[in-house]
């Protein structure tokens, strides 16, 4: 079901919190991609309708950044989009959150979270075929995490989705439109390597992306 509803906050991000602790209490057990998509089947229209929104914003904030960035001699491509912070008050990012965690805690990527903030940029690209929608809204809420490499291993958001194993049409799809966001946000991402001294194309290769999937857009990028 997706009865529409407000959070206490007053927006209005879809069905209620009790639909959604059923489905995800079903869902326990299985991946955090699993998870997520239940978060986001559940708020599907609403939350649709808040990417839009969000896409718009972001693309016009992008190119007023760019534009001052010009008049004042810096380099465009350091020139990031106001975070959003409207996503951020909802009870769909405090869910998000949950689950991102707890996926965390599961791969025992947590280990220091205490002494850490908490990236939700790279905590989502770490997930195999995240949620587009949510990956879209994360970026939005969190621009400069994109740029900002794991302690680690040096990796950057892009080599994570780049790293991803997809062998089905959906996860093809969704690496695909992933990579497609991380770039777009991040172009120069695509020439660094990470500690392993392996660049996103280099990754994509070795996971089997193809030509289409990504490897044409990385390849192009990362020779200019």
């Amino acid at each position: 079901e997706n009865s529409v509803g407000r959070d206490k906050k007053g927006n209005n991000f879809g069905s209620s919190t009790k639909i959604l602790k059923a489905l995800l209490e079903k869902a326990r057990s299985d991946s955090t991609a699993r998870r997520l998509d239940v978060l986001f089947e559940c708020t599907s229209s609403a939350l649709l309708e808040q990417i839009a929104l969000e896409e718009a914003e972001a693309s016009s904030s992008k190119l007023c950044a760019r534009r001052q960035a010009r008049s004042k001699g810096i380099d465009t491509t350091t020139a990031l989009p106001a975070p959003s912070t409207k996503f951020l008050t909802s009870w769909v990012w405090e869910w998000l959150v949950i689950i991102l965690k707890t996926g965390d805690i599961k791969t025992g990527a947590d280990s220091n979270q205490s002494e850490k903030p908490f990236m939700a940029v790279h905590s989502a690209c770490q997930v195999k075929d995240c949620s587009i929608g949510l990956l879209m809204l994360i970026v939005r809420a969190y621009p400069n995490q994109v740029r900002i490499e794991d302690e680690t291993t040096g990796d950057f958001p892009l080599h994570m989705v780049a790293g991803w194993e997809a062998l089905d049409p959906t996860s093809i799809s969704r690496k695909s439109m992933a990579l497609s966001v991380l770039i777009s946000e991040y172009p120069d991402a695509t020439k660094i390597r990470n500690k392993s001294g392996k660049t996103p194309l280099s990754l994509a290769l070795e996971t089997g992306t193809s030509w289409d999937s990504g490897v044409r857009r990385l390849t192009t990028l990362s020779r200019r």
